[in-house]
């Protein structure tokens, strides 16, 4: 019983951070379309089209690309996670959304100069 409420609110909180990070991931695919990019194909793609034309780096638009795509596995198959997984997902991957909005808002900023 306490795993599955530990599970709960690590799955909670997580998709939280993921439902704030919509707004920057809302924004990536406006500068797409406005700057004439390719179209993404998938949600992954929306993180990696950027790194390709280097509004944020490349390397961690790959990276983020995979932890987004982790989203679907939380909000859909949820009951059957991992709690070992999670736990190390939240340990060593959160700031990646803090850096992820970094890398947007300096790239619009650089718009505005």
């Amino acid at each position: 019983m306490k795993q599955d409420v530990e599970q709960k609110v690590m799955s909670r909180y997580l998709d939280r951070k993921y439902h704030e990070d919509f707004l920057n991931r809302e924004l990536l695919k406006r500068i797409i379309s406005k700057g004439g990019l390719e179209r993404p194909e998938d949600y992954r793609s929306v993180f990696r089209i950027p790194g390709r034309y280097e509004i944020i780096p490349k390397e961690f638009a790959e990276e983020f690309a995979f932890a987004a795509g982790f989203r679907n596995i939380l909000v859909h198959i949820y009951e059957e996670l991992d709690l070992d997984m999670l736990r190390k997902l939240l340990a060593e991957n959160l700031k990646d959304f803090d850096t992820f909005a970094f890398y947007t808002a300096e790239y619009v900023a650089k718009l505005g100069e």
